[in-house]
């Protein structure tokens, strides 16, 4: 649906929404996809109070890219399994089959794993699996919302191009930098670092620092590898609402290294 949404000519949009969208990208994209799903959901890379972990995750929610359950549970397979037959979406079997084309197919990781049964931490709580009954209607309740603040313009922008840009940025993570980049660390498997990447994911495409050390809540581990996440985490914890940040220590480091 957000992919017919952003076909019409953005020339016949007016660009006064273009700020506000990217308001939505941040929210959806940086709070709700990258730290809350990702980092936080998926890899318990930090903790925060039960209200504000909800709150971002309601932000994934209206990313479009699926309920809490169904994304963390793929991601870790993705990790279990990583580029491998059972890998949900890795470019062994293709780039196209990587970026986008997994997705069209609802049973693959299933017949690949089983039925999700590494997400009980998830399961247990009512709010995801209320998330996961309702998901639907989420965003096509923003849709709605958008529409009647601005029209279908609105809708366009702020759903369709917003959603789809925010897909494939994502994607990029799982053909571009597992296929394009350097090997920091000996994780064995194609995990790459890409900064491009990372420019367009918060932090995200510090992918091969990412698989050694996948409970770490912060990906850039140099100094000048920018991870927007990271920092937002950073900014939590230095308020008090962030604790038990993960890093990597310096002997989990050396026996990542491939000159140890």
């Amino acid at each position: 649906m957000a992919l017919l949404l952003a076909l019409p000519s953005p020339n016949a949009i007016p660009l006064s929404f273009s700020g506000k969208t990217f308001g939505l990208y941040i929210i959806t994209g940086l709070f709700g996809i990258t730290l809350s799903y990702h980092r936080h959901l998926s890899h318990k890379s930090f903790k925060i109070p039960k209200w504000l972990e909800y709150i971002f995750a309601y932000c994934g929610v209206l990313a479009a890219q699926r309920d809490p359950i169904y994304w963390v549970s793929t991601h870790r397979y993705h990790h279990q399994f990583c580029d491998t037959e059972k890998d949900p979406h890795s470019p062994i079997r293709g780039f196209w089959f990587s970026h986008i084309g997994w997705s069209f197919d609802d049973n693959s990781t299933v017949e690949k794993c089983g039925k999700p049964n590494n997400v009980g931490d998830l399961e247990k709580q009512p709010f995801y699996k209320f998330l996961e009954r309702t998901y639907l209607i989420h965003p096509i309740g923003l849709g709605a919302l958008l529409y009647a603040l601005g029209g279908f313009p609105y809708v366009v922008w702020g759903m369709g191009v917003r959603c789809v840009f925010l897909d494939h940025v994502t994607f990029l993570v799982n053909s571009v930098s597992h296929i394009w980049g350097k090997q920091a660390w000996n994780t064995g498997d194609l995990s790459r670092n890409n900064w491009l990447v990372a420019m367009f994911t918060f932090g995200e495409g510090w992918h091969n620092n990412h698989h050694a050390f996948e409970y770490s809540a912060r990906h850039g581990l140099e100094w000048w590898q920018i991870d927007i996440t990271w920092y937002v985490i950073r900014l939590l914890e230095a308020i008090g609402l962030a604790t038990d940040v993960k890093l990597p220590t310096s002997a989990q480091k050396q026996k990542m290294a491939f000159n140890k």
